[in-house]
C-alpha cells in the first residue's frame, strides 16, 4: 500500500444563497473540512469526502429561516492530484443523458461534468503506471470534475434548495498496473459507498442472450401489431431466429399530443386484440422466447396525464414537479406501488423484458425540490423491487448520469450511449467511440448496452462484431425488405444463439489514450470468449487510412477488412492490415488448445 497520499487540497470554496437578500455569494471553507483517507489494502485506493454547513444557526430551531447552498456548484474542491501535461482521457456527461469521451493534454482542458480522469506515467523505477479519479453521486450530492491550473476541482451540487448542510463524498483516486485495475478499485470502492451491486455480482440475462429485434429504428414511434407480425414473418423466411423482441415507444396508451401516460394498457388502435395477443403471436407463431416493452422512468415523456386512469387510481403515489409535470412519488413505498401495477399488468401480457428510458429527465424534472439522491434512490428501487417480481430483464436507459448509475443497485444492463443512427453512416465513429470508451467505466456496473443496428448498412459488420464485444445485448432494428442475412449469420450459431463474452470487451491500451478518430490508431477492444483471447479493430478515421501492426507471439487467424480475407500468422510473424472508415478486423489469438470455441465464425461472410 502506497502511503503516501497522492491528493493535496489546494481551497474549499462554497456558493451561499443569502436567506435576507436571496443573493449568492462566494465564501471560504476551510481545507479541514475534506477528509481524505486509504480504503482498500492492497491497491493504492484513497476516498475523498466533505462535510461543511452554511453557518452557525441553531438548528433545533425549525422556523428560523437560513442561509442555504446553492443548488448548483454548491461546494468547490480544488486540488493537486499528479494530473501532468500528456495524454489525458475524460468521460464527461455531454447531455443530461449522455457521456462522452476527450482527450486531453493538460489538466486546464478536462472538461465540466467529468465522472472518470484516466492518465498514465511512470514509476521512480521507470515503471508504467496508471492513475484513475472516479467522482460519485451519493445519498444526497452528486460530484462532477473540471480542470483547471492546479489540477482538478470536485464541484458539488444538490440539485435542491434549502440545503443548509453538505456531507458528501467527493470521489476517489487509485493507482495501479493497468488501466482497468484503477478503474475497477475505484468503481468498487464507489459501489460500496453508495450500496449498489457491481457487474461482477450480476449474470447476464438469459431474456436477451439471442438475437433480438427492436422496433425503434425501424417503425418509430408508428408501431403496431400488423408491421410487427409481417417483420417477423420475414425474418421467419429468411430463417433468421429472432430469440427476443422489444416492442420500443408507441406501443402504449398515451396522450400524444401532451407526451403523457394514460393508462397501462396497450394503444387499442395500434394493438386492437391487445398486447397479450401480440406476444402470444410472436411465440407461437415464430418462437420468441421472451418480448420485451419500453417504458419511461416518469411515466411517459412528460409525466402522466392528470386526468387519466393511472393517476384516478395512483394518485397517492404520484408527485407533482416543480414544473406541474405528474410523476411517480420518490419514496420506495411510491415507487414500488406504481411500478408493481404496471409491471403486474405487463406480466399478465407475457412481457419479461424491460427497457426503462428517460431516467436521466427525473433530476430535471425535480430541480429545486428534490435532491439528487431523492429523485432516484427510491424511484430505482421501486421499479427493481417490480422487475424481480416478474423475472424481468431490466435495461436501464438514458441513466449516464450518475445519480442514477450510482443509485441502481439490480439492473442487469445500461445504454452506454447515445442513439445509433442508421440513417447518418458517418456517425459511426461518435457512436462506437461513446460505448466503447464509456464501458471503461458503466461496464464495471452494469452489461453495456451499445444500442440497435441494421444488418443492411454501410458499416453493418462492424455494427454487428463490436456489439458482441461489448458483453451486452445483440439485436438489429430491420425494418421490413431490409435484412442482410450475411451479416447476422457472421454471429448467430447453429442454435441461433450468438456467442456471449466471459466480461464486457475492454478496450486495447494503444487505443485508451488516443482519439481513434484523428490518430494511426484504429478503435481495438479485446474480449475473451471461453477463455479464447479476440481483438476487433474498426476504422474511424474518415479520410485517411489506420493500421493495425500485429507481431504474433502465438498463431493467429486475421478475418478481413476484406471480405474474403483470412490471414494466419505463425510464432514471430509480423504483418500490417490497413483500415479504411468503418471497416473491421478481426483477430483471433490462439492460447488455447482450440481456437474454434469463440463462437464467432473465424471469416468473416458464411
Amino acid at each position: 500500500m502506497n502511503n503516501v497520499c497522492p491528493i493535496d487540497v489546494v481551497r474549499v470554496q462554497s456558493s451561499i444563497l443569502k436567506e435576507d437578500t436571496h443573493e449568492c455569494k462566494e465564501c471560504a471553507v476551510p481545507a479541514t473540512a475534506v477528509n481524505i483517507e486509504p480504503v482498500r489494502g492492497d491497491d493504492a485506493v484513497w476516498s475523498l469526502s466533505i462535510c461543511t454547513e452554511t453557518g452557525p444557526a441553531k438548528r433545533e430551531q425549525q422556523f428560523i429561516a437560513c442561509d442555504s447552498f446553492a443548488p448548483c456548484d454548491a461546494v468547490r474542491v480544488s486540488c493537486r492530484v499528479g494530473v501532468a501535461d500528456g495524454q489525458i482521457l475524460a468521460l464527461y456527461q455531454h447531455k443530461e443523458w449522455w457521456m462522452r469521451p476527450a482527450w486531453c493534454s493538460a489538466p486546464t482542458q478536462i472538461p465540466f461534468g467529468t465522472q472518470l480522469l484516466l492518465w498514465r506515467w511512470k514509476g521512480r523505477d521507470d515503471s508504467v503506471r496508471w492513475s484513475a479519479v472516479l467522482s460519485v453521486c451519493d445519498a444526497d450530492a452528486r460530484t462532477d470534475i473540471r480542470g483547471d491550473e492546479q489540477g482538478i476541482t470536485f464541484v458539488v451540487s444538490s440539485n435542491r434548495m434549502g440545503m443548509t448542510r453538505i456531507e458528501a463524498t467527493l470521489g476517489f483516486m487509485a493507482s495501479a498496473e493497468t488501466p482497468y485495475r484503477a478503474v475497477q478499485v475505484c468503481v468498487s470502492a464507489a459501489a460500496g459507498r453508495t450500496g449498489i451491486s457491481t457487474r461482477r455480482r450480476k449474470s447476464f440475462p438469459d431474456n436477451l442472450s439471442g438475437l433480438g429485434w427492436c422496433t425503434w429504428d425501424s417503425l418509430g414511434q408508428d408501431v403496431n401489431e400488423r408491421q410487427i407480425i409481417e417483420k417477423m414473418q420475414e425474418f421467419h423466411d429468411l430463417g433468421v431466429h429472432i430469440s427476443w423482441v422489444l416492442i420500443d415507444d408507441g406501443w402504449s396508451d398515451v396522450d400524444r399530443l401532451q407526451q403523457k401516460l394514460r393508462s397501462f394498457d396497450a394503444d387499442p388502435e395500434r394493438f386492437p386484440q391487445g398486447l397479450g395477443h401480440t406476444v402470444d403471436v410472436l411465440k407461437q407463431r415464430f418462437g420468441v422466447q421472451h418480448v420485451g416493452v419500453w417504458q419511461a422512468f416518469q411515466g411517459y415523456w412528460n409525466g402522466i396525464d392528470p386526468d387519466g386512469p393511472v393517476a384516478d387510481a395512483f394518485g397517492d403515489c404520484l408527485t407533482r414537479c416543480p414544473s406541474g409535470a405528474l410523476v411517480p412519488g420518490p419514496t420506495h413505498d411510491q415507487a414500488a406501488q406504481f411500478w408493481n401495477a404496471w409491471e403486474s399488468k405487463m406480466s399478465e401480457q407475457g412481457i419479461d423484458v424491460l427497457k426503462v428510458d428517460s431516467q436521466g429527465s427525473i433530476s430535471v424534472m425535480t430541480m429545486g425540490a428534490e435532491s439528487f439522491g431523492e429523485s432516484t434512490v427510491g424511484r430505482h428501487l421501486g421499479l427493481e423491487d417490480a422487475a424481480d417480481r416478474m423475472n424481468a430483464a431490466l435495461i436501464n436507459c438514458m441513466a449516464m448520469t450518475p445519480e442514477n448509475f450510482w443509485h441502481s443497485d439490480r439492473a442487469q444492463v445500461a445504454r452506454t450511449s447515445d442513439d445509433f443512427l442508421p440513417r447518418e453512416p458517418k456517425s459511426l465513429d461518435e457512436h462506437l467511440i461513446q460505448n466503447a470508451y464509456c464501458s471503461l467505466l458503466l461496464g464495471e456496473l452494469v452489461y453495456p448496452d451499445w444500442d440497435m443496428f441494421w444488418s443492411e448498412h454501410p458499416y453493418a459488420r462492424a455494427s454487428v462484431l463490436s456489439r458482441v464485444f461489448s458483453g451486452g445485448p445483440v439485436y438489429c432494428s430491420d425494418a421490413l425488405g431490409h435484412t442482410d442475412v450475411s451479416v447476422l449469420r457472421e454471429v448467430l450459431e447453429n442454435d441461433g444463439h450468438v456467442p456471449h463474452p466471459d466480461a464486457p470487451g475492454v478496450l486495447v491500451e494503444e487505443s485508451l489514450l488516443n482519439d481513434p478518430r484523428s490518430s494511426d490508431v484504429p478503435l481495438g477492444i479485446r474480449a475473451s470468449f471461453g477463455g479464447c483471447e479476440r481483438m476487433l479493430f474498426v476504422g474511424l478515421r474518415q479520410r485517411q487510412m489506420q493500421h493495425v501492426d500485429l507481431t504474433a507471439d502465438v498463431p493467429m487467424k486475421v478475418s478481413g477488412p476484406d471480405s474474403d480475407t483470412v490471414v494466419h500468422l505463425q510464432q514471430g510473424d509480423h504483418a500490417r492490415f490497413d483500415l479504411s472508415y468503418g471497416q473491421a478486423l478481426l483477430v483471433d489469438v490462439d492460447r488455447t488448445p482450440d481456437p474454434t470455441c469463440c463462437g464467432i465464425s473465424n471469416h468473416p461472410r458464411r
